[in-house]
């Protein structure tokens, strides 16, 4: 049965996310929008040299931007694999990372898992398998804590300039019920399109979820029907929030 009558679910993750995500929504009855307004470009960069104690992998993007370079990941797979949430973690295993510890939260927390299981020292190298924008906070905790830190970029996400023509008709008529968001930088690019494409008054009628109430905070700028935060930084809990609106 469709919940919330005939109104969509605007998805607004890099496509791939998002159709894995429509899958799973449509299984509980939702009818989703797809408009990504991020689109990851995998990166040529060459693994760097050296030798690492563990790996960092913050977002799933990164380790499945190296599907067809698996040859590269060869005497990284066996080191322990720190990633943030389980989505990212099940991509690590995908790859063949055999040792995955994965954090609940963010970039930050992360860092705080790494310094507990590893006593820090410049000899403990650590290789962030991240995007062309990487976690410098999570990367600078880490060397101010001792580690030696060095980022390989195999992914760039980039910025869409708009929404589709569906997406505006969809925000314009009230077709939209709800609106995921799960980053900091993703709500940064949906509140600027909304307020370039005049459409924050279409926001009233549309409810904001939140991975953090960091991605909360940057929302709040527009005037949304409701604005809710997941009780954990995970796709289950957002995907809570969402069936627990529309009951």
């Amino acid at each position: 049965m469709q919940r919330g009558g005939a109104k969509k679910i605007l998805l607004t993750r890099p496509r791939t996310a998002s159709e894995r995500w429509a899958a799973l929504l449509q299984q509980h009855g939702f009818d989703c929008l797809i408009d990504p307004l991020l689109r990851i470009d995998r990166l040529d960069t060459p693994r760097p040299a050296g030798s690492f104690a563990a790996v960092l992998i913050t977002s799933a993007h990164a380790p499945d931007s190296l599907a067809a370079r698996a040859g590269e990941l060869a005497g990284l797979t066996g080191l322990p694999c720190f990633c943030v949430g389980a989505v990212t973690g099940h991509a690590a295993r995908r790859a063949g990372f055999s040792h995955v510890i994965c954090g609940d939260k963010d970039g930050a927390a992360l860092a705080r898992q790494v310094i507990a299981a590893h006593p820090p020292s410049p000899s403990r190298s650590l290789l962030h398998i991240a995007g062309a924008v990487a976690r410098e906070a999570m990367e600078n905790t880490l060397i101010e804590a001792g580690f030696d830190v060095t980022a390989w970029r195999v992914y760039a996400a980039v910025a869409a300039t708009g929404f589709a023509p569906a997406t505006r008709e969809a925000l314009s008529s009230g077709g939209i019920a709800s609106v995921p968001v799960f980053s900091p930088r993703s709500a940064t690019l949906l509140t600027e399109i909304l307020m370039r494409e005049n459409l924050t008054e279409a926001c009233r009628d549309v409810t904001a979820t939140g991975l953090s109430q960091a991605v909360a905070d940057i929302l709040d700028i527009l005037p949304w029907r409701q604005i809710k935060v997941a009780a954990a930084p995970n796709e289950e809990a957002m995907l809570d929030c969402l069936i627990h609106d529309h009951l």
